[in-house]
């Protein structure tokens, strides 16, 4: 789990990172840290979601090739869903860090930049 947090907040920082100078402008435009951190959380929030349909959508599939060579049962719903759930919790608390940093900077500091 602490390398895919530390893989997630890599991404989340860099989509973050990206989006420094929209964030930037809306904020010297007057838009609210809601508006920001909503807009933010889509982005992460659709890059979770396709992740998490492709990696259970592999799983499902390298599941059906190790139960038909194995002879083992995977198919425990409880354990799938556990596990997806354990994945989402650790994407959300890497998301944090990078989201609390872009909502905190100063618009002015963020367009002397770019």
């Amino acid at each position: 789990m602490a390398l895919l947090g530390t893989g997630l907040y890599a991404l989340f920082a860099d989509v973050i990172d990206r989006k420094q100078q929209e964030i930037g402008l809306r904020i010297a435009l007057g838009a609210d840290s809601w508006a920001i951190g909503r807009l933010l959380g889509r982005e992460i929030g659709s890059l979770l979601a396709l992740g998490a349909l492709l990696g259970l959508g592999t799983s499902a599939a390298v599941a059906k090739v190790i139960q038909s060579r194995l002879m083992v049962e995977s198919t425990d719903a409880t354990a799938w869903a556990l596990a997806l759930v354990l994945l989402l919790l650790t994407a959300a608390l890497a998301a944090v860090a990078p989201l609390r940093t872009a909502l905190r900077s100063s618009p002015a500091e963020i367009l002397r930049r770019y």
